[in-house]
């Protein structure tokens, strides 16, 4: 299984967030959420040059973890060995938006996977925060509002999409 770390944001452990699911599913039915990022919404839209690789993060039927990981790991060797460029790859704050784009193409796989849970990703917006130095627009009163309500959504609820704070988006 695949684990990038990108200065403390990390894309999803799965083998643990398995093991997880196999422990919790059996005693309660939960909601995931995984903070994203507009920019890897963005990302997805118009920022990576390679349409081969737009396409392939993009995918929502027939995506699969294995796939993904083939991905990911394109991605890491061709950073290692400084193709990014080359490959279709974005060269600025490219491990972080890809982490970002990961964690949303993740976010499908694992709704569908378990489709009695609610998983979902938001971007609580540029929220001012210690890490870029208080230069957000929203408080974290208001960043924290999106998160929260996707937590407390009920049972039944969507699963596998993308918020932009309170609001649904779709992935393309």
């Amino acid at each position: 299984m695949f684990f990038l770390q990108t200065n403390n944001l990390s894309y999803i452990p799965q083998r643990f967030l398995h093991s997880l699911f196999l422990c919790v599913i059996i005693l309660i039915i939960f909601c995931i959420v995984f903070y994203s990022s507009f920019l890897a919404y963005l990302f997805l839209l118009q920022y990576i040059p390679s349409e081969i690789i737009r396409k392939e993060m993009g995918i929502v039927d027939g995506q699969t973890e294995e796939r993904l990981d083939k991905l990911l790991w394109s991605f890491l060797n061709d950073f290692k060995e400084g193709k990014l460029e080359g490959n279709g790859w974005p060269t600025s704050k490219s491990a972080y938006t890809v982490s970002k784009v990961a964690m949303n193409t993740y976010t499908r796989i694992l709704s569908k996977s378990y489709p009695t849970l609610c998983i979902n990703c938001v971007s609580p917006g540029f929220v001012k925060t210690d890490i870029n130095f208080n230069t957000g627009i929203f408080t974290v009163e208001e960043g924290a509002k999106g998160p929260v309500m996707l937590a407390l959504l009920p049972d039944g609820s969507e699963s596998g999409l993308f918020y932009h704070q309170t609001n649904p988006s779709t992935f393309e």
